[in-house]
């Protein structure tokens, strides 16, 4: 499957980003990505048009990126060619240039632009604030997945798994009386789970507080184009408001590497003990170890069942109840991807 182009993907979190470059490949592009004299975060094409090294074995000077091969400097900021020390006589070629991203930090995260430049409008951003409000404290990670963006989405939009997946982290209660359903807007799709009158699991007990045995149990998630998901999660005292009690929310920023394999960018959240270092280590590494352990290993031998197909609607599976979120989203991104091909090949066709 072809990739959504005019998104914002995140590309990593703000802290990683220095004046050295980092390489990273990101829709099957090569970026190299850094920040200049003033700090500004620059996303450039990490391939100089002379001899196609990558310009992240160079280094960064002010606002440009020198190749450490034969000297030639781009600007971070649009690409174009400011030094030539070995060929400075004439004008510069026009295709002696890179190309530039648009970057935009937010959320205490970095989101480039994989498509027209013209169309990048950082409104299009979902909103993430949980990320970065003062009344959270957020722990972030990284986890590199071999499979495809779409299969880890379905995982993470369909937490009726958790039962038989994570039964050590899972809540305790009557499944008949789970209660799921799932809303479409224009570009996210939501699969909210109320469980009541549940057990909470180790974790969530230590930091809700509460001396009651159950509480109530909402897990409201929402998947938002090109395939960036928030989980809303709480627990509190039965029959009161979602947001009452404990809230750990967490965001989940899949960005396709290539179409076998994805970044993925999380963050678990906490409204509760948030002075705790060590507790913020302990959920870092749970949460690690769950998708790194568990989920992971499922969905990767999930993609090598597919073999080189990325199109799980395409093998025909049994759908479940379950699935309907998934299925939604995946339908969402496909109808996007058709249209934005459409468009391209009849501007295409208009310019010949």
């Amino acid at each position: 499957m072809p990739f959504l182009r005019n998104a914002w993907y995140v590309i990593g979190f703000q802290t990683e980003f220095t004046e050295k470059p980092i390489r990273r490949q990101i829709l099957g592009e090569w970026m190299a990505i850094f920040r200049d004299e003033n700090g500004t975060l620059c996303a450039v094409e990490d391939r100089c048009p002379h001899r196609f090294v990558p310009l992240s074995m160079g280094k960064v000077e002010g606002s440009q990126i020198r190749c450490g091969y034969h000297g030639l400097a781009f600007s971070g900021h649009d690409g174009k060619c400011t030094d030539r020390p070995m060929d400075d006589e004439g004008p510069i070629p026009p295709k002696l240039c890179i190309k530039a991203y648009p970057t935009v930090e937010k959320h205490l995260v970095v989101w480039a632009w994989m498509g027209a430049k013209e169309k990048a409008d950082p409104a299009l951003i979902a909103d993430f604030g949980l990320l970065d409000n003062p009344n959270f404290k957020s722990v972030p990670g990284y986890i590199h997945m071999k499979a495809n963006q779409g299969l880890i989405a379905d995982n993470l939009l369909d937490l009726s798994h958790v039962q038989f997946l994570h039964p050590h982290i899972a809540s305790q209660g009557d499944l008949s009386q789970f209660q799921n359903k799932v809303e479409t807007e224009a570009t996210a799709v939501w699969s909210r789970l109320y469980r009541p009158s549940v057990i909470p699991n180790m974790f969530q007990k230590k930091m809700w507080g509460s001396a009651s045995e159950r509480g109530d149990s909402y897990g409201d998630v929402r998947f938002s184009v090109p395939g960036n998901i928030m989980a809303y999660t709480s627990v509190v005292e039965e029959g009161q408001p979602w947001d009452s009690g404990l809230m750990v929310p967490s965001a989940h920023l899949l960005t396709p590497e290539t179409e076998y394999s994805t970044h993925y960018f999380w963050t678990a959240g906490r409204n509760a003990l948030q002075e705790d270092e060590a507790l913020d280590k302990i959920l870092h590494d749970a949460v690690y170890e769950v998708f790194s352990t568990q989920d992971g290993p499922m969905i990767e031998a999930q993609q090598e069942a597919m073999g080189e197909s990325t199109d799980f609607l395409a093998h025909n599976p049994v759908i479940l109840k379950p699935d309907a979120a998934g299925i939604r989203a995946r339908r969402m991104m496909n109808k996007l991807i058709r249209e934005e091909q459409a468009g391209e090949n009849l501007s295409a066709v208009a310019a010949e």
